[in-house]
């Protein structure tokens, strides 16, 4: 749904940031629909301008993500990781570090979700 975007977007129009516009902003999911859930719940289709992508983060060539690679300065990635398996894991943290800009003070923030005593959870499969 891009909740955290949404959000961001209107932390923005709100304060008149001149720092970051909306345009500047990109949401990416495995699944398109999403996004018109967001739209609907936040009811800011008219002002919300950020760019969605679907994208696959275990498989980024076959995506729109590649012409953005190394492009962004913040890469914000949010209960994500959990969803696969520890392998996949790893594969899949290479695709926001490939995103960032090669300079100094680019990061990648956001949030996971973990346990104390590692353990595999078997999902529904996204390849």
């Amino acid at each position: 749904m891009g909740q955290d975007l949404h959000s961001l977007s209107a932390d923005l129009y709100k304060n008149d940031s001149a720092a970051t516009t909306p345009k500047q902003l990109y949401g990416s999911d495995v699944l398109g629909g999403i996004w018109e859930v967001g739209f609907d719940l936040f009811q800011d289709r008219k002002k919300f301008n950020a760019d969605f992508m679907i994208a696959n983060i275990l498989n980024t060539e076959a995506s729109t993500l590649p012409p953005l690679r190394g492009t962004f300065d913040v890469v914000y990635i949010c209960h994500a990781m959990h969803l696969f398996d520890y392998s996949k894991q790893l594969a899949a943290a290479k695709s926001p570090i490939s995103l960032t800009t090669p300079c100094l003070g680019a990061m990648i923030i956001g949030s996971q979700l973990g346990a104390k005593k590692a353990f595999d959870m078997h999902y529904a499969s996204f390849d």
